[in-house]
């Protein structure tokens, strides 16, 4: 009887895919949203937002059962027109009726995110892993400030750089279909976190908070 037993659980264990008992290599494109606020300074590059969209991608390799090491690049921009008052050149001031004609500043806003961190995740099925990440982060940020976006070398132009160290812990869904036989995976995951670093400091036009909630979405393959 015991050796039926073992025999019994032995063929159980063979029968699980090979893909619900160890980490995957990954690569996968994604989709994102990360929050900057609460912050006002952000409203000078969108007057109703504070949250940045983002496009990257992320990379993942096995090093356990349950654990990957993963390693990130997302890169996001966005920038406004701001309006100036004007001058006759008497010093009264006055103001345009259309003020898509009038005087103008154009601010922007870059960012650039890498990351470097691990992943562990729980085989439910073989076509669902919930799963962690913790991650640490250098956050590359640039301001430009251009009363002239026609030409690339405006004497007016102002630009600022700054780096800011951070850390992002997230949660997320990781969808699979299975290709030969396990050997591969197809996957679409779901994440949200959260993220916090230094503030990025702009000499005198000032800082910029990096804190906030992450979404992300992502398409890739599994192997």
């Amino acid at each position: 009887m015991k050796h039926l037993i073992h025999s019994i659980t032995a063929m159980a264990l063979l029968a699980i895919p090979t893909t619900a008992i160890a980490a995957d290599h990954e690569i996968s494109l994604e989709l994102g949203t990360t929050g900057h606020g609460p912050d006002d300074n952000w409203f000078l590059f969108n007057d109703y937002r504070d949250d940045l969209s983002s496009y990257g991608v992320r990379l993942g390799f096995a090093v356990h059962d349950r654990v990957a090491v993963i390693g990130g690049y997302h890169h996001g921009a966005r920038g406004t027109r701001i309006e100036m008052d004007g001058y006759d050149g008497s010093g009264d001031e006055y103001y345009y009726e259309d003020y898509s004609d009038g005087p103008a500043m154009a601010a922007a806003y870059y960012n650039d995110t890498f990351a470097l961190g691990a992943k562990a995740d729980l085989p439910v099925a073989t076509w669902f892993r919930p799963y962690a990440t913790v991650q640490g982060l250098g956050i590359l940020s640039k301001v430009r400030l251009d009363d002239d976006t026609s030409t690339d070398d405006n004497p007016n132009q102002l630009q600022y750089s700054a780096f800011s160290p951070g850390a992002a812990a997230t949660a997320g869904l990781d969808f699979r279909i299975p290709i030969k036989q396990g050997a591969w995976a197809l996957a679409s995951y779901l994440e949200l976190g959260y993220h916090i670093g230094t503030k990025a400091d702009f000499d005198e036009l000032g800082t910029l908070s990096n804190r906030g909630m992450i979404f992300r979405w992502g398409l890739g393959t599994r192997f």
